[in-house]
């Protein structure tokens, strides 16, 4: 079997599926989908960090607002409040 072939520009392929149905006889050999959990990102930056850091702190960053959510949730849940107008 032959390995499968992958988007060289993944970004511009707007349709999955819609290509093995363009060729009569090959909607069978033709199978477009998704990753689910694959994500293409684009940093743009002054240049003072390379962009692998730059997203690195940008994903800390945004974990510990989640858990700051987090746990701003589970004490107005908890009836605790602890908010900042408290």
């Amino acid at each position: 079997a032959a390995p499968p072939s992958v988007a060289t520009r993944p970004r511009a392929c707007s349709m999955p599926g819609r290509h093995g149905g363009a060729v009569p006889g090959w909607e069978h050999r033709v199978q477009c989908s998704r990753v689910r959990d694959h994500f293409i990102f684009s940093v743009e930056s002054t240049g003072i960090l390379p962009p692998e850091e730059l997203f690195c702190e940008a994903a800390k960053v945004l974990m510990q607002k989640a858990a700051d959510l987090a746990q701003l949730l589970k004490d107005a849940v908890l009836g605790q409040g602890g908010g900042a107008d408290e």
